[in-house]
């Protein structure tokens, strides 16, 4: 087994914080029986484990469990009638879907130059500038990898993070320190966490406008905002990979 780096190591413990814990916690929360505190804790040890473990297997393995447990939390509000959830955070788009949509795809377009310009600026600085491991990964893994790096970019992820960083973190901010420096405090936070500084300023904008989505519609159209800009840019990947057409 390889050694750890500091930096691996930094990374770890962010995941576990940020996308590992949230979401036990907030089932928990859901949990309507009461759980005796010593089995809470031992549920809590094992679930972490189980989780730091997948973590130092892959991407794909270190978000499944979170991601699943966002689902069953949903499950459990709507279970439990709990109408403050569903009725206004979780609720559905209806009619307001296609606007979202739109709204969203000139976001993505926006988000490009927005990149296109922050790297060139940076390259002029000096700095050294790499794609995200991911894109790098879209390149040179094999097709079961390309498969499960998909499904994490396009469907896990959106559900995932937009639980934490909106419906949990921004949320609960909000709360004590207001809309606007929640939106920016959560959005700073979703940055770091991809670990990227070529992509950095379209992932803050991607968290600032999703705080906006979810405060204007909801839970739903945040999920949708991060679902068409990881598509999209799957998209491309794949469009590089596979066609040979060189979006650069």
């Amino acid at each position: 087994m390889k050694d750890i780096s500091y930096v691996d190591m930094i990374k770890l413990i962010a995941f576990i914080i940020f996308l590992i814990m949230p979401p036990w916690f907030a089932m928990l929360g859901q949990l309507k029986k009461r759980i005796p505190a010593f089995l809470t804790v031992l549920m809590t040890l094992g679930y972490t484990f189980i989780c730091t473990f997948g973590l130092l297997l892959s991407q794909f393995t270190q978000t499944i469990i979170p991601f699943i447990l966002v689902l069953i939390t949903i499950h459990l509000a709507k279970k439990n009638n709990d109408n403050n959830e569903i009725n206004y955070y979780l609720r559905s788009l209806s009619g307001r879907k296609k606007k979202v949509i739109w709204y969203s795809i000139l976001f993505k377009i926006a988000t490009l130059i927005i990149t296109m310009y922050f790297v060139y600026e940076l390259q002029k600085l000096g700095f050294a500038v790499k794609e995200q491991e991911i894109s790098n990964q879209f390149m040179n893994e094999d097709i079961i990898s390309v498969i499960l790096l998909s499904i994490l970019a396009v469907v896990i992820a959106p559900v995932l993070e937009e639980f934490v960083f909106r419906h949990i973190l921004y949320r609960g901010f909000a709360m004590k320190i207001g809309r606007v420096l929640s939106a920016i405090l959560t959005s700073i936070m979703f940055t770091v966490l991809h670990f990227n500084l070529a992509s950095s300023a379209a992932i803050f904008s991607v968290g600032l406008f999703n705080c906006y989505l979810y405060e204007r519609e909801g839970y739903r159209a945040a999920v949708l905002s991060h679902f068409i800009f990881n598509l999209t840019s799957v998209v491309m990947a794949l469009l590089v990979r596979f066609s040979g057409f060189n979006l650069t």
